[in-house]
């Protein structure tokens, strides 16, 4: 199993997703409403701008790779969602979202919306 099938048993396709330090496959075959914070964004500022954002969409998840200190973050009853890319990935909802979390000094939010579905799950 992939990341995003396993993202897709979890997570319905009508709730927004928000990636974080993602390769950009990941938007090819994405089936959600996709938000990201930029490509090359400075992580400390993503996972800010990724706690604002569950402010915001509290029905929505976080789709953040293991490796990273994720901060504003409790990550003990995240979901695993596998590997890929050589790196596994986190399944994160407003329950994993700490109380409180520093404001980003910059917030941008890039959108994409899938027009075709690839992929067969």
């Amino acid at each position: 199993m992939n990341v995003l099938q396993n993202l897709a048993k979890v997570h319905d396709v009508s709730r927004p997703v928000a990636m974080l330090d993602f390769r950009e496959q990941f938007l090819l075959f994405s089936r959600w409403p996709t938000y990201h914070f930029g490509y090359h964004a400075d992580h400390n500022l993503e996972y800010q701008q990724a706690w604002q954002w569950l402010q915001r969409y509290p029905d929505g998840v976080v789709l953040a790779p293991a490796d990273l200190p994720l901060v504003c973050f409790d990550l003990s009853n995240a979901t695993s969602l596998g590997n890929a890319h050589r790196r596994d990935y986190y399944a994160l909802t407003i329950n994993n979202a700490l109380p409180s979390c520093a404001a980003p000094t910059d917030y941008r939010e890039y959108y994409y919306l899938p027009t075709e579905q690839y992929g067969n799950f």
